[in-house]
């Protein structure tokens, strides 16, 4: 699984950025690619996919997907993000928009 950023949310579970970079290459120098968001829960069970998490899109080499001052932050967009502070309701938003 290529992924692209990881944050805990607060009960414990690991929420990762899967991305989709079939079609980047090493030789491209712009590249974007689409991802979901992996959940891994704190019971050891195996990762799931995110119910109701954003879709995430961005450039090659940046992270989709982290955690700041108890906010989870989801890059969705060129400008659009999508906030969540438990990892499970997002809320997208335009920064400076």
């Amino acid at each position: 699984m290529p992924f692209a950023g990881m944050a805990f949310a607060p009960d414990g579970s690991l929420l990762l950025a899967e991305v989709d970079d079939t079609e980047c290459l090493i030789s491209t120098p712009v590249c974007t690619r689409g991802g979901k968001i992996w959940r891994l829960p704190p019971d050891g069970s195996g990762p799931v996919p995110l119910e109701g998490g954003p879709d995430l899109f961005g450039h090659h080499g940046t992270d989709l997907l982290d955690a700041s001052g108890g906010v989870i932050v989801a890059r969705t967009g060129y400008h659009t993000l999508a906030i969540s502070t438990d990892g499970y309701t997002w809320s997208e938003v335009a920064p400076g928009g």
